[in-house]
């Protein structure tokens, strides 16, 4: 026992070291590329942010763990939304862009109602893998197009003088990508492996492992970059990674882990109670941010709240008493149709007013 889970503490060091690695050397690459600099936030940092999920996911789909495969992204989607934007809004209120109300939420919304309905015959196909890597390219494609349109003069004379192209740069870059790539091969392999050996010796399922142990670990970068944000007073940031990292999750992640792994088998209760608190966390957020376009520190204190609910739930065991989920998810939508009808009714007073 004490093998496994200094397997898994060591494949967890690996994972966030290599995740470091990765952003470093891939931002040096696109740097030393030329490459626009949004091309390079919406690609090669979201990739190497992410990068924990990715090789946990992914070797567990390649491995035939199904469930720490897709329970990493269910839960690692819960706790962003409850636990870090909770975290966040504590330390200071979450002013939330209206881009985000306006193009990003509700494309979240879509990408999990759409992730839940792949998942809906009880598996993860190679098709549905593919389906919702199409997204993620649409996505970014279209964030990139709307980048290009909106950027301005300023922005143009801010963006830094292009990267000398240089032996020791040449060398950092490349280094950077073998060894962070490498520390992630293996991590993810001992962080797999040692989570799945913890489960079976505290007779705990691979879901539950998977939708806490795992993805909090993955999720780590995630938790780091948003707290930090919150504190340096950046509360863009910090909306912007969750939602980000969401929208990446369910269309990159889990649409490689339905390639890697073929034909992924899930239990009921990770296709539909599971899914339904995803979804009930995402429509959360809307009606959240709509109020005044901020998420307070009353409204984190109430996220974190669910999501102690949440893991309570889970480390009971009571996968069995599934009715919590289906009324998070009933009580996320009313509440998102009483706050946005609320909001519409004030926002019409206030234009006749004027």
């Amino acid at each position: 026992m004490a093998e496994a889970i200094l397997l898994t503490l060591l494949g967890l060091i690996l994972l966030l070291a290599g995740a470091e690695l990765v952003v470093r050397g891939a931002i040096k690459t696109a740097e030393l590329l030329r490459a626009p600099a949004i091309l390079v936030g919406l690609t090669l940092v979201a990739w190497g942010t992410s990068a924990p999920e990715i090789a946990v996911s992914v070797t567990a789909a390649a491995n035939n763990f199904p469930e720490v495969a897709v329970g990493n992204i269910i839960g690692s989607n819960i706790l962003n939304i409850l636990l870090i934007l909770g975290l966040g809004a504590m330390i200071l209120p979450l002013s939330v862009n209206e881009q985000f109300v306006r193009r990003d939420i509700p494309v979240l919304l879509v990408a999990t109602a759409a992730a839940w309905f792949l998942l809906s015959d009880g598996s993860l196909s190679t098709t549905d893998g593919f389906i919702l890597l199409i997204g993620l390219i649409a996505y970014t494609g279209s964030l990139y197009l709307n980048a290009r349109k909106t950027k301005t003069v300023d922005d143009l004379l801010q963006d830094k003088s292009p990267e000398p192209v240089t032996a020791g740069a040449i060398v950092y870059a490349a280094g950077s990508l073998l060894v962070g790539i490498t520390a992630l091969t293996f991590g993810s392999r001992y962080f797999t492996n040692g989570a799945v050996e913890v489960a079976m010796w505290a007779g705990v399922s691979e879901r539950v492992i998977a939708v806490t142990l795992v993805s909090i670990g993955t999720s780590l970068p995630e938790v780091a970059a948003s707290v930090m944000a919150s504190i340096r007073k950046q509360p863009d940031l910090a909306v912007g990674n969750v939602i980000g990292s969401n929208l990446f999750n369910l269309l990159a992640i889990l649409g490689l882990s339905g390639v890697a792994g073929g034909q992924l088998v899930l239990p009921e209760t990770m296709v539909g109670p599971d899914m339904a608190v995803v979804l009930g966390a995402a429509v959360l957020v809307l009606p959240l941010a709509v109020s005044g376009m901020t998420i307070t520190r009353l409204e984190g204190v109430l996220l974190l709240v669910l999501a102690l609910g949440y893991l309570l739930w889970l480390l009971l065991g009571t996968e069995s008493v599934v009715w919590p989920a289906w009324a998070f998810l009933g009580a996320s939508v009313l509440y998102a149709a009483f706050s946005l009808t609320v909001h519409a009714v004030r926002r019409g007073k206030a234009n006749r007013s004027s």
